[in-house]
């Protein structure tokens, strides 16, 4: 499972979705990590953060990375399978061309069960008698 740029769909300058499957082909879920702080403007980008992150993170397999250059943050999705944890360790804070990168966890939004929430909140109010 590689995955290139001409696989990712672009939306507007400060979103983008990759466009796959959260399994690889081995059947195990690929754990995405954030990277803030990249630089603008290099034509090399993708290549040379993938390069920066084997050589920083023995035996690290990068199934797919996804660059977002717009926006005045440019930042990657970056799926490192098992080592994700290796990967924030090693590389949180660390220079990369002369940037200070923020490597975490891609924060993925939680669904929201209103129902129960309502649910609890209605009983609050119709227990009450008066």
């Amino acid at each position: 499972f590689k995955q290139s740029m001409s696989d990712v769909a672009q939306g507007d300058d400060d979103f983008f979705q990759v466009a796959s499957n959260s399994k690889n082909t081995s059947g195990v879920k690929v754990k995405r990590v954030y990277i803030g702080g990249l630089p603008k403007n290099v034509p090399t980008l993708e290549k040379d953060l993938m390069d920066w992150m084997q050589s920083q993170v023995p035996h690290l397999t990068i199934s797919s990375i996804a660059i977002n250059e717009g926006g005045k943050n440019p930042h990657a999705l970056v799926d490192c399978g098992n080592l994700a944890n290796q990967v924030i360790s090693k590389l949180h804070q660390q220079s990369f061309q002369g940037r200070k990168l923020t490597v975490q966890r891609e924060k993925r939004e939680k669904r929201n069960n209103n129902n129960s929430n309502n649910n609890n909140n209605n009983n609050k109010y119709n227990n009450n008698k008066y």
